[in-house]
């Protein structure tokens, strides 16, 4: 999977639709799906097989950072956010030791879900987002 993401990025795509194409969410029976982002899942489909994983993949390319969890969800995937902009993500929530009332948010990425870090604009984009 790395050198498909090098590859990928190499030619030009940016690293959130090259993670949409390497590793889809479970997409073909969502109904409320938008329709154009369900063109881009069947287009791409006909394409490569998606990676199923399972797998937690954390990646970055120098302005985004991102965490995917594969469409199964079978390797959990847990991150927290604290007042100071420390980002964590892991399948373990205890990977890093701060204090309760340090943290902003905390949650997971669920199966198929991608959350990206633009370090740039400073945003933290959730799967919903991220198209």
């Amino acid at each position: 999977m790395d050198n498909m993401l090098e590859l990928l990025l190499a030619g030009g795509m940016d690293i959130v639709r090259a993670m949409r194409l390497l590793v889809p969410p479970a997409w073909q029976n969502n109904p409320d799906m938008d329709p154009e982002l369900r063109s881009f899942f069947d287009f791409n489909s006909m394409h490569m097989e998606p990676w199923d994983g399972p797998a937690g993949i954390v990646m970055s390319d120098g302005r985004y950072a991102a965490c995917n969890l594969d469409r199964n969800g079978l390797r959990p995937a847990r991150y927290v956010i604290t007042k100071d902009k420390l980002i964590t993500c892991a399948s373990e929530v205890g990977i890093w030791d701060y204090q309760p009332d340090e943290v902003v948010e905390k949650g997971r990425v669920g199966p198929g879900e991608l959350m990206v870090i633009d370090t740039r604009a400073g945003r933290i984009l959730h799967s919903a987002e991220n198209r």
